[in-house]
């Protein structure tokens, strides 16, 4: 029932978490690592939101002229499509940021 209710919601969470379920993380990892990957899952950085906290404008992509969040990074932006291709298997940002 939580379930359903859940993949009913129209939420921005639903692109980096699909479940209800706490996501896991390696053993292997520290704290701090492990910290860094919940603030890109939910696309805090300090590069797209430091504006916030200088009252700026939101940053622009350079080499894209579009608004530069965590999730254009990494699934849209013209600029890093090398990288992704090297470094990703999927374009989906819950699967980049298992």
């Amino acid at each position: 029932m939580w379930k359903n209710k859940w993949l009913k919601l129209s939420i921005k969470l639903h692109e980096i978490k699909i479940t209800t379920y706490s996501q896991s993380f390696s053993e292997n990892i520290t704290r701090k690592q492990k910290t860094a990957i919940t603030h890109l899952r939910i696309g805090h950085t300090h590069i797209t939101h430091q504006y916030l906290m200088e009252r700026e404008e939101p940053p622009i992509c350079s080499s894209c002229d579009t608004p530069l969040t965590a999730k254009y990074i990494f699934t849209e932006c013209r600029f890093f499509e090398k990288e992704r291709r090297k470094s990703f298997r999927s374009y989906h940002l819950f699967k980049i940021l298992i």
